[in-house]
């Protein structure tokens, strides 16, 4: 076994550790994907191959820079505005319009779950602002999470480059 390799004991560890601390499920037939995530932070943080690695992970658990740093390599990251057109569309169409009418004048509360850096929670709030009447959107709220830390500062500050602001918004 290579110092790249992990072994089946090692990525149950991995896997227990990511269903504690994020609720994902790792699968046994994606440790093929982790060696390409995982071995850029083993070399960065000095380890000689990935189950040293998996093993300073499990030690440092209660770190939370060391539950993003894994959290941030593992999760996929991809986002846009407008992301899967369809479903913004019904959204804009259907839903909110529905949505609003049963909540008569109250604010609404939308949750972007896995929001990454923020785009599609930006798509909401912009969805809100096409749909509601004037104050009505601004009185209302979208809430984005993720499992990522690091991503979730990133949308805090909803400052995007050219490049995303063009994928999806016109």
């Amino acid at each position: 076994m290579s110092s790249n390799d992990l072994s089946p004991e090692y990525f149950e560890l991995l896997a227990k550790f990511l269903r504690q601390e994020s609720g994902i499920i790792l699968k046994p037939e994606k440790s093929y994907s982790l060696r390409s995530k995982l071995q850029p932070l083993a070399q960065e943080w000095g380890y000689e191959g990935l189950n040293d690695l998996v093993t300073h992970i499990y030690r440092e658990r209660q770190n939370p820079e060391v539950v993003d740093a894994i959290l941030n390599a593992l999760t996929i990251k991809e986002t846009s505005f407008f992301r899967d057109t369809r479903p913004f569309d019904v959204l804009r169409r259907r839903i909110l319009p529905d949505l609003a009418a049963h909540r008569g004048n109250r604010e609404l509360k939308l949750w972007s779950a896995a929001c990454s850096t923020g785009q599609e929670a930006v798509t909401l709030a912009i969805l809100l602002q096409q749909v509601l009447p004037g104050e009505r959107a601004n009185r209302s709220l979208v809430v984005g999470t993720d499992v990522s830390e690091q991503a979730l500062a990133r949308a805090r500050k909803a400052v995007y480059s050219k490049l995303e602001v063009e994928r999806g918004l016109s």
